[in-house]
């Protein structure tokens, strides 16, 4: 069960949430969680969700039901007056060499 507002929902077999956040000293820290971790108010990157069987979103970002394999990823928002550069590597299936620096000038990602 998903209670978070922007991510409410309900899903029922398998599930793998990859959550990216820049590293701070109140991030959690990088691994596996068997049971998840409180994200909330987390300034995060992406989110990227694997689910097989029943899901059902009821949130602002979707509303509906998927039966089966379903893969979607979330990536943050920047506003409108912002100006940044990001550079994200995600490598679902390999945590560890995932990628993520935000500049506010280019020639500082590369």
């Amino acid at each position: 069960m998903r209670t978070q507002p922007d991510d409410a929902g309900l899903a029922i077999g398998y599930t793998k949430t990859l959550t990216v956040v820049p590293e701070f000293p109140e991030a959690p820290p990088p691994g596996s969680h068997l049971f998840g971790i409180s994200v909330a108010g987390l300034p995060m990157a992406a989110v990227i969700r694997r689910i097989v069987g029943l899901d059902v979103a009821l949130n602002h970002e979707a509303i509906g039901a998927t039966l089966g394999f379903s893969e979607d990823a979330v990536f943050a928002k920047v506003s409108s007056d912002t100006s940044l550069v990001r550079h994200l590597v995600i490598l679902p299936d390999d945590p560890a060499n995932i990628e993520l620096r935000a500049c506010k000038e280019p020639a500082l990602c590369e």
